[in-house]
């Protein structure tokens, strides 16, 4: 998979990448990198032909998907494998503790639902702050909640399709959520879980 992000074919590449996001494989760090300066891109106006919505307000500017599956494995890969907590020390060259790093006080969300609960996107987040309602994408979509961690919520699909420009979830579909480059930003003593906690809402009770 690390050798398709060089290969001719863009859609290769950009399959690639969202493997890469999948599989978590932090091996694939430096290549992924080195995609995110990737100069395929693609005409808005063919990616979005059909779309009224983009038709009305979308952008001229092209589209790097390439750049854009990078980016989304590589945020993903950084969030399962955290930076070591040693460092190679400069004048002995050996391996020390790492500087200790001050706690930031997390950013209080409410915890709205649990494992094995039933939850909606009932608003999502972008660079210009939340917007009430799900994205296009996810309306009529259900999700069961399989599994929370610090850092990621998993949710497997249960009701509707979410199709995405990249790929496309069908009921059983397990997606693995975190928090965006974006809502980091704004809430940068968050954890990696609470974009999600923002965003979605329990619908149904848990199930036994």
């Amino acid at each position: 998979m690390i050798e398709a992000l060089k290969h001719p074919n863009e859609s290769v590449r950009v399959d690639a990448a969202l493997a890469l996001f999948k599989v978590g494989d932090e091996r694939a760090i430096p290549a992924l990198t080195a995609a995110l300066e990737d100069p395929a891109a693609t005409d808005p106006a063919v990616l979005h032909r059909g779309d009224r919505s983009w038709e009305e307000m979308g952008s001229d500017e092209p589209d790097y998907l390439v750049r854009k599956a990078a980016r989304l494995a590589l945020d993903m890969i950084r969030r399962r494998h955290p930076a070591p907590t040693t460092a190679i020390s400069p004048n002995t060259g050996e391996t020390q503790p790492a500087a200790p790093v001050q706690a930031a006080q997390p950013h209080a969300v409410e915890v709205p639902f649990q494992v094995g609960d039933i939850v909606e996107q009932y608003r999502h987040h972008t660079q210009d702050g939340f917007v009430n309602g799900p994205r296009a994408e996810s309306i009529g979509t259900k999700w069961k909640v399989v599994g929370i961690t610090d850092e990621l919520v998993s949710l497997e699909l249960v009701e509707g399709i979410e199709d995405w420009t990249y790929f496309k979830y069908s009921p059983g579909d397990v997606m693995t959520l975190g928090s965006s480059e974006y809502y980091r930003a704004a809430f940068p003593d968050s954890k990696g879980y609470q974009q999600v906690f923002d965003t979605f809402r329990k619908i149904g009770k848990k199930t036994q």
